[in-house]
C-alpha cells in the first residue's frame, strides 16, 4: 500500500500543510511538531511522490521525450 501525506496527518493529528512543510524543511514548524511528524514518517517508510511534486513545481529528474515520424 502506498502511503499519502493523508496517512501521515492521521497518524501525527496536524494538518496536511503541516505535514508538507516537514517534507519541505519549512521554518515555520516548531521543533517539537517537527520532530513529532519526522519520526513517523520515518517509522512508516514515507517516501513523497515524485510525479506529484513535479507537478507541483519542484524540480524532477524525470525527462520526456517525444517525436514524430
Amino acid at each position: 500500500m502506498k502511503l499519502t501525506i493523508k496517512d501521515i496527518v492521521a497518524r501525527c493529528n496536524v494538518g496536511k500543510s503541516t505535514v508538507s512543510r516537514v517534507l519541505n524543511n519549512d521554518p515555520k514548524v516548531s521543533v517539537q511538531t517537527r520532530e513529532r511528524v519526522q519520526t513517523v514518517i520515518d517509522e512508516l517508510g514515507f517516501q513523497p511522490n515524485q510525479s506529484a511534486r513535479a507537478m507541483r513545481g519542484a524540480s524532477s529528474p524525470v525527462v520526456g521525450i517525444i517525436f514524430h515520424r
